[in-house]
């Protein structure tokens, strides 16, 4: 069986972590590895190929949205799924236009995580 490969990015090792234990639990994805700002999720991308990158918005060195936008130029065959806390429609415009296939809020839950790496995949 294929799997799905992820890659979390987000600025905090206790939500990668979180993020990583979670997705154990699923049998069609797994993770492939971790960054925490957007220019390392650019290298990992790069260097691992992930199916689908889980990208936080807000971090340092590089914020999310504009990893996302070289993400979806240089790897089109990446797909991007963002999750944050930000749920206002100003930063929904901005996340589909920096090239993100979706969304999800970091406030949905645990089950919601795997479906939305499926929908974007």
């Amino acid at each position: 069986m294929h799997k799905i490969r992820v890659l979390v990015v987000d600025d905090h090792t206790i939500i990668r972590d979180g993020i990583r234990a979670l997705l154990t639990l699923v049998t069609d994805i797994e993770v492939v590895g971790e960054a925490a700002n957007g220019r390392e999720a650019i290298e990992k991308t790069r260097e691992l190929a992930p199916d689908v990158v889980l990208m936080d918005i807000a971090m340092p060195i590089m914020d999310g949205l504009e990893a996302t936008r070289r993400i979806h130029k240089e790897f089109a065959e990446t797909k991007v799924l963002v999750l944050t806390q930000y749920d206002e429609e100003e930063y929904i415009f901005s996340i589909i236009e920096a090239g993100a296939q979706g969304f999800i809020t970091k406030t949905a839950a645990s089950s919601e995580l795997a479906s939305g790496i499926r929908a974007v995949y």
